[in-house]
């Protein structure tokens, strides 16, 4: 069982806060909360923790059977995850993607069930990664009459994935960040983060990473 979340906005109040999210998904997890409670007792702590009413959190929560067949995945309000087999990847599900936690309307969130296979690995990511723009002299046409960048996009990221994927086993988080921030020119507009798990010796999994939108460490 895993999560990847973003608290919207940016500074201390929103670091501590998703610091403090953190903090209570591990605790539901590792005290035996059934998935399905989890994401509304970590709304619970985001209610009474945020600095400002209007705060609100994403999150993507996986949950991968014992026998390592198959997941159910929860979306509050985040992007869906993209499922990585031998060859290519592809957007899981999103149909049953519930609100952000900390939004005021109904509605709760529900599981999507896959079927993983026999090799498998499942990319979580923020969305820092899709609404990343692209350089118009990466690619031509990707920016509008009044000049506009095209941003990365689902389709977009899958294309880098499976790029970087071609290209070698190792470190590929790291490379999937570098890369994105290469299409956008520079340091990207929004924090990005990355978790890659799997169940297969033939896949690279359990790798993490994370860039700040304006960290000098991925200038070089």
């Amino acid at each position: 069982m895993c999560v990847i979340g973003d608290v919207a906005g940016h500074g201390p109040d929103e670091a501590a806060l998703g610091a403090t999210l953190r903090t209570a998904w591990r605790t539901l997890v590792v005290t035996g909360t059934p998935p399905e409670r989890v994401i509304g007792q970590v709304e619970q702590v985001l209610l009474v923790e945020r600095a400002r009413p209007e705060v609100f959190a994403t999150l993507c929560q996986l949950v991968i059977a014992p026998d390592r067949r198959s997941a159910d995945i929860y979306l509050a309000g985040h992007p869906a995850p993209l499922m990585l087999d031998g060859e290519s990847s592809a957007e899981a599900p999103s149909h049953c993607r519930g609100r952000a936690i900390g939004v005021p309307v109904d509605g709760g969130w529900p599981a999507c069930s896959v079927d993983l296979g026999s090799s498998w690995a499942v990319l979580l990511h923020t969305d820092g990664l899709v609404e990343a723009t692209v350089r118009p002299d990466l690619v031509p046409g990707s920016a509008d009459p009044d000049g506009r960048r095209e941003r990365v996009g689902a389709q977009g990221l899958l294309a880098v994935v499976d790029e970087v994927r071609a290209q070698g086993s190792t470190g590929v988080v790291e490379r999937i960040l570098r890369r994105v921030r290469d299409l956008h020119g520079g340091p990207l507009t929004d924090d990005a983060a990355v978790l890659m798990i799997g169940g297969s010796d033939t896949l690279t999994a359990g790798e993490r990473g994370a860039t700040l939108a304006d960290s000098e460490a991925w200038s070089s």
